[in-house]
């Protein structure tokens, strides 16, 4: 959800920030000049993100977040701030300039991370603010920081239901954006537009409605946000767990990142399957039932005409519809005649499959896996025939931590988030998924 990525300097509440007022104030304190710091740990849900986003509003700070995918690559929470080689000290000189230091989901730390972050907490220079889920399995450099005693310590308890319900005077306003949204999916118009009031739902730990969330999931889908499209389909379920909007469209997530099986019935789409296969006589069935940019996509499939298909890819774009726009490009590639004009549709291809959160379908196979360096494929072609990084190294003549970090590199440019989806980007290109 893009509200996650905004600066916390600019954020401003559609609603005032209420229930939390003590807490808010000993975050503050904790964090200002002169103090070490402060962890606040407590349940999923509770509200640990929604309060420290508000206590280091207006000031400068780093971020960095824990995530479950990375939790095996060292460094992985701070490789927007590092390079590659560094060790533990080295990373703790590089952000030894660093004032005051966000880490949200500090549970979800690799090792070289949260021992990153104890080292920091332990110098003395770098103010901490961490967030972490106190019932979940840590590691011992992060509990080490409230155990021992090295940062304040708040434990959150979950605030009575009534100050967690969504506040009545938002209840318009999001009924309003899911009425523009639901607007704009039928008209297969899916260019960003503004979207508040669900996103500070979602970033304040706050229950948003699953039918709300299961338009948003399927806006992200159609803009090729599959990681949002996701996280959206997952807050609809915390609300409700076994809404089937919400889990269709996070099984769909799923399935276009090569995670799951293919999801059928998708709505007004339900013709456009073959034709995102690149099958040219189900998209030439398909162009008859599809209007607008979808048919002129069916059409220049079941023609193989390279010109027509770049041309479907930029209609396509300009609508939003970011994913199937980069599946035309793919198409076109190999229907080009021409090498040159071949070469520019890969490389549109590519540039609008890295902006679709790590989508890995059939018409997009084996386009990103060229991107790789030579000992980048080589160790992936390795990794997903099964060896381990330990034989990998063995069998190249190479360090383990070489060749972790060929692959974490390799993950990022091939939107992997471990080595269980490499299998599947160097199997052959028919391969059929949804």
């Amino acid at each position: 959800m893009t509200t996650y990525g905004r600066d916390a300097r600019t954020l401003e509440l559609p609603w005032p920030f209420t229930g939390r007022e003590d807490e808010l104030e000993l975050v503050r304190r904790a964090s200002v000049a002169g103090r070490q710091g402060v962890v606040v740990t407590g349940p999923a849900g509770v509200g640990k993100t929604r309060l420290i986003t508000e206590a280091v509003r207006g000031t400068d700070c780093v971020r960095v977040t824990g995530t479950p995918e990375t939790g095996a690559l060292p460094f992985a929470a701070f490789a927007h701030l590092l390079s590659d080689r560094v060790s533990l000290p080295g990373a703790v000189r590089h952000l030894s300039g660093v004032r005051l230091l966000v880490v949200d989901d500090a549970h979800l730390l690799d090792e070289a991370s949260a021992a990153l972050v104890h080292q920091l907490a332990t110098q003395g220079r770098t103010r901490l603010v961490v967030a972490a889920n106190g019932t979940a399995p840590v590691p011992g450099a992060v509990s080490r920081l409230w155990t021992g005693e090295l940062l304040t310590h708040l434990a959150l308890e979950p605030l009575p239901y009534d100050e967690t319900a969504v506040p009545e005077q938002c209840e318009p306003a999001l009924k309003a954006e899911q009425e523009q949204l639901e607007e704009r999916i039928e008209q297969l118009d899916v260019r960003e537009v503004p979207a508040p009031v669900g996103e500070w739902l979602a970033a304040g730990d706050l229950p948003v409605p699953p039918g709300y969330a299961a338009v948003r999931a399927r806006y992200s889908w159609l803009r090729g946000e599959l990681r949002e499209a996701a996280a959206w389909a997952r807050e609809g379920l915390r609300a409700a767990p076994g809404d089937a909007a919400c889990r269709t469209e996070l099984a769909r997530a799923a399935a276009e990142r090569g995670e799951g099986a293919v999801v059928r019935g998708d709505g007004g789409l339900a013709h456009y399957g073959a034709v995102r296969l690149g099958d040219p006589q189900g998209a030439a069935a398909a162009a008859a039932r599809l209007d607008g940019v979808l048919g002129r996509h069916a059409e220049a499939v079941a023609r193989g005409a390279g010109p027509a298909l770049d041309r479907a890819a930029e209609a396509l774009a300009a609508r939003g519809l970011l994913l199937f726009a980069a599946e035309a490009h793919a198409q076109a590639v190999r229907a080009h005649r021409d090498p040159r004009a071949a070469r520019m549709s890969r490389t549109r291809a590519l540039a609008l499959a890295r902006r679709c959160q790590g989508a890995r379908t059939p018409a997009l196979s084996g386009l990103v896996l060229g991107e790789l360096t030579a000992r980048q494929r080589q160790i992936v072609t390795l990794a997903a025939a099964g060896l381990s990084n330990r034989q990998i190294a063995e069998q190249l003549t190479l360090s383990v931590r070489t060749v972790g970090n060929h692959l974490y590199s390799a993950y990022t440019r091939l939107g992997a988030n471990d080595r269980a989806a490499l299998p599947w980007l160097v199997d052959q290109p028919d391969r059929r998924s949804a």
